[in-house]
């Protein structure tokens, strides 16, 4: 189940560092990407904090604490892309 989680982390943050790195646009399109990304793993969060609700077995409330941990990296990265970006001149 661990792995699962593992996978599925790190295939969401690929995905996001690929949106951004795929865009050729201006500093401007990146920047947006980003905060859609961001936008979406905040949601992402929400839900996991939700499934808490209606988790009982010991293994899967485990499984929700990891998710959430991912998520909240995911989305500190991506804060901290964003203010990167934010604060250059050029791409």
């Amino acid at each position: 189940m661990e792995n699962k989680a593992v996978l599925q982390t790190s295939e969401l943050l690929s995905r996001g560092i690929r949106k951004s790195k795929l865009k050729k646009g201006s500093k401007e399109e990146v920047l947006e990407s980003l905060i859609e990304e961001a936008r979406s793993a905040i949601v992402q969060l929400q839900n996991i904090r939700k499934y808490y609700e209606f988790v009982t077995d010991r293994e899967l409330v485990e499984y929700a604490i990891y998710r959430e941990k991912a998520e909240e990296e995911r989305i500190s990265y991506l804060l901290k892309k964003i203010k990167e970006l934010a604060n250059k001149d050029i791409i």
